[in-house]
């Protein structure tokens, strides 16, 4: 886990919050170092689908960025 995000979790349950991790098999979150973390930390886990739009906010956009990038496009005719 990142430098930036040990300590956030830690204020998160400093401030009285359980931070439950969302995984989805990633390499970075199925890490035996990473999972070492998590059991000594005694993080709750759930366990996601990989490539899950529903956790992916940026998945909802592509059709919008693919519409307004392409809206004035015009295909070359030489």
């Amino acid at each position: 886990l990142g430098p930036l995000l040990v300590p956030w979790i830690q204020q998160l349950k400093d401030a009285g919050h359980e931070p439950i991790l969302l995984k989805d098999g990633s390499p970075a979150h199925t890490s035996r170092i990473a999972m070492e973390y998590l059991s000594v930390q005694h993080m709750n886990k759930f366990s996601w689908p990989g490539q899950s739009p529903d956790i992916n906010a940026i998945e909802h956009v592509w059709p919008w960025v693919r519409r307004h990038i392409t809206k004035d496009f015009h295909p070359s005719t030489c």
